[in-house]
């Protein structure tokens, strides 16, 4: 029963789907993970109701190969769930706007993150009317309303995320706050749609509370609750003026989350949720998408129309509505490739009604890409105050050029098939201007070749910004010798930087996706954060085993020859 996690395909699936696995999991040797996927397979009603015993039987058989793959794939990824458990939510320091932002103490128990960028934007809302020559005062006002008036708003905005995500179950990793808004990342048990629908409208109705208390204090200083600034003076009426700006920015929050239907404000999740109560989510996804565009399209006209005299205030909102009109393309591709599994908009619904499956084993935890992440109130978006409303944009523009460059730097992150006729155009010309692409050369027929499938393609996703590709050896180079494979190829600026051959410069036949990470290191090619030599540690294990293994029985080598040879058919089958 080909289970072995060495089939670099099906295993890159189960990688995809459920996350990286814990450390525990991936030092596991090859041949006792093997086994301990067969034997854990037996627990479980196989696809298309065929039993352990017959699936065994299928091995030898010629059967459907894809009815088989599909088979395969569903069964590991049930078995990895289970000992996948111990896979954390997805770390704040990945690509994207979290890489860069820091800690900044707890709140409610939560852990606290600031966008490095966020002091940038306050400052930038203080020059503007010092340029522009306004009263010192205003100055003060717009630093106070943009800088921790506003951050406090949106605190409580997604606390109010928080505090609903608790009553349902749900425990929080962390906020994080910067130039557009802020965002809550929620985890812990899956809800349904009517949850989610509960925690996400709990973030904007914060928003009533704050506007009640600002309103009665404008009321207490201004004898009037109004939003219009005419006839007001920053020396006479500046805590006036707050009471205004900020009943400003909670309309404006508090309006932008609810009718604006675009991942990841809250509309977009209460959105989905409803339509999820009845329809599927391809079709729900599918709504969602039209629903932002065509709110893009009104967002964009009603900034050019509304704010055609300021150009700050304007720049703002379009930085914003490119923001919004990325998260929506990438709803429209996951969609498209039938891959809402991934998405966090749809991610955690998909992976309740997977809960609510009864063949879904129910201790199988759930999976990272079911955490999820609410948007809090964005920026404002440039609403009539003398404060923050333009103030912002160099600073939002900034961070979703920090974001872009951090995208495109991960631009690969997969193990890709290379044939010779796009060995030039994926190679040699992919590695121009400094970019280092690795090919490994491999023989189907040639189980030396096996240990280093996994470890390359485990590389592959953990450099993402390195470009690792694999190809048959016969088939790249015409003649080339089996017994110089496996062979990797080291290209920088359209030259051959390096080949190694074999396996004794990875680590020998354990190499792993550290050594790996060791040699490329050396080489630097990459950077990595490894101490010690994982090479040195193989080779004692490796050492050991060997003392271990002269001193074994009769029988204790029967059962290794056994399993081996199991294993060995298993892998001259998938090589096959």
């Amino acid at each position: 029963m080909a289970l072995c996690p060495g089939d670099t395909t099906e295993w890159d699936d189960v990688q995809r789907k459920f996350g990286n696995l814990p450390p525990l999991v991936k030092e596991v040797p090859q041949r006792e993970l093997h086994q301990a996927l067969v034997e854990a397979a037996e627990a479980y009603e196989p696809l298309e109701h065929r039993s352990f015993e017959e699936l065994e039987a299928l091995e030898e058989a010629p059967v459907d190969e894809d009815l088989l793959r599909k088979y395969r794939k569903q069964r590991l990824a049930r078995n990895l769930a289970l000992q996948a458990h111990a896979v954390p939510p997805a770390s704040p320091g990945g690509p994207g706007i979290q890489h860069f932002s820091i800690p900044c103490g707890k709140v409610l128990g939560i852990p606290l993150r600031l966008h490095v960028l966020l002091p940038l934007t306050v400052v930038l809302a203080g020059l503007s009317p010092l340029v522009s020559g306004h009263p010192w005062l205003s100055v003060v006002l717009a630093v106070l309303v943009a800088g921790p008036l506003l951050l406090i708003t949106v605190l409580i905005h997604e606390l109010g995320h928080v505090l609903a995500a608790r009553k349902c179950g749900c425990t929080a990793d962390h906020i994080l706050l910067w130039p557009l808004g802020g965002l809550a990342f929620i985890g812990g048990a899956v809800v349904g749609p009517k949850a989610q629908i509960f925690i996400s409208a709990a973030g904007p109705a914060t928003h009533l509370p704050m506007l009640g208390a600002w309103a009665l204090l404008l009321a207490v200083l201004h004898g009037q609750v109004t939003l219009s600034l005419s006839g007001l003076f920053y020396d006479r009426d500046f805590f006036s003026l707050v009471c205004i700006a900020m009943l400003n920015t909670n309309v404006a929050m508090l309006l932008f989350n609810l009718l604006v239907p675009c991942f990841p404000l809250d509309c977009s999740r209460i959105l989905a949720s409803m339509l999820l109560l009845w329809m599927e989510p391809g079709k729900a996804a599918g709504v969602v998408v039209v629903c932002s565009v065509i709110a893009l399209v009104v967002l964009v006209g009603l900034s050019i129309w509304s704010y055609a005299e300021s150009s700050a205030a304007l720049s703002l909102n379009l930085v914003l509505a490119f923001w919004l009109a990325m998260q929506t393309w990438r709803l429209h591709r996951s969609r498209l490739q039938g891959d809402l599994a991934s998405d966090p908009l749809f991610a955690a619904a998909m992976a309740a009604r997977s809960h609510a499956t009864p063949a879904a084993p129910a201790t199988a935890a759930q999976a990272p890409n079911s955490f999820r992440l609410f948007g809090g109130g964005a920026v404002s978006l440039g609403k009539a105050t003398a404060a923050p409303s333009s103030q912002a944009c160099l600073g939002a523009a900034i961070a979703l050029w920090a974001e872009l460059k951090a995208a495109a730097s991960a631009r690969f992150g997969e193990l890709r098939q290379l044939v010779r006729a796009e060995y030039v155009r994926e190679v040699t010309e992919a590695s121009a201007e400094g970019q280092w692409v690795m090919v490994l050369l491999y023989t189907e027929s040639s189980l030396a070749c096996h240990p280093m499938m996994r470890p390359w393609a485990e590389a592959a996703r953990r450099f993402p910004s390195v470009k690792f590709m694999k190809g048959v050896a016969s088939e790249i180079i015409p003649d080339f010798p089996d017994s110089l494979t496996p062979t990797v190829i080291m290209y920088k600026d359209k030259e051959c930087i390096k080949k190694v051959q074999g396996l004794a410069e990875w680590g020998g036949s354990r190499v792993c996706v550290d050594s790996v990470e060791w040699v490329l290191a050396e080489l630097g090619i990459v950077q990595s954060e490894l101490e010690e030599d994982p090479r040195a540690a193989t080779e004692m294990t490796e050492a050991a085993c060997l003392q271990d293994g002269s001193e074994d029985s009769d029988e204790g080598k029967d059962d290794r020859s056994y399993t081996s040879s199991r294993l060995e058919r298993t892998l001259r089958g998938k090589w096959r």
